[in-house]
């Protein structure tokens, strides 16, 4: 065979197998609804071993997938899985999610999502597997500056799902939140409380 006639053989199998998987692969609106049914218990997990519906998760812990999911339809639903590439998916929902931690928030959820896919054969590849976080965390703990701030924080860890004056994308249960607040709140002042210790020492 030829060389010309090997490079136009590889472009039909190329073309052949891009077309087998695209009629096999789900768009992307239709993974994440399949996959939140799964992940809510309304229906059962496709992947081998599964046979009965799954542990539903809770129900602050479902409300951000749904809310995630949401967003994401919106962006890039309308993407055949087997089209959407790691470029296009950051791009458009970099747009959806502006914000560098919402952004990684996002796709930490999203991610396992079409990994979940890959395995039950809706979708060829997880386009989302080679994006990078946007947001690196600082090591710093950031310190509240009075006893009204930390009262605050604390007050705002309540649920906003039936607050009529709170957007549809923040509607969620923030009092999973309230744990970790009152972790970094007791971290703040033990620092600040060691570093002004160490200060006075240092001057005595």
């Amino acid at each position: 065979m030829l060389a010309g006639q090997a490079t136009l053989v590889e472009a039909a199998n190329h073309w052949l197998e891009t077309k087998q998987q695209r009629e096999n692969s789900l768009t992307v609106t239709e993974i994440l609804d399949r996959v939140f049914a799964v992940k809510s218990g309304a229906t059962v997990s496709p992947l081998p071993g599964a046979s009965r519906k799954p542990r539903p998760l809770r129900d602050a812990t479902l409300d951000n997938l749904r809310r995630f999911y949401a967003i994401a339809k919106e962006a890039i639903g309308g993407y055949h899985s087997a089209d959407l590439t790691t470029e296009i998916a950051k791009r458009e929902l970099s747009k959806a999610f502006r914000a560098d931690s919402t952004f990684d928030s996002a796709i930490s959820h999203l991610r396992p999502a079409f990994s979940f896919a890959v395995k039950a054969g809706w979708a060829p590849h997880n386009p989302l597997a080679g994006i990078q976080r946007e947001h690196t965390p600082s090591d710093e703990i950031e310190v509240l500056h009075s006893h009204e701030e930390a009262l605050a924080v604390i007050a705002a860890c309540r649920d906003y799902r039936n607050d009529s004056t709170m957007p549809e994308n923040l509607k969620v249960d923030a009092t999973d939140a309230l744990p970790a607040f009152l972790l970094m709140i007791f971290a703040a002042f033990v620092r600040s409380r060691c570093k002004a210790e160490l200060g006075r020492r240092l001057t005595e």
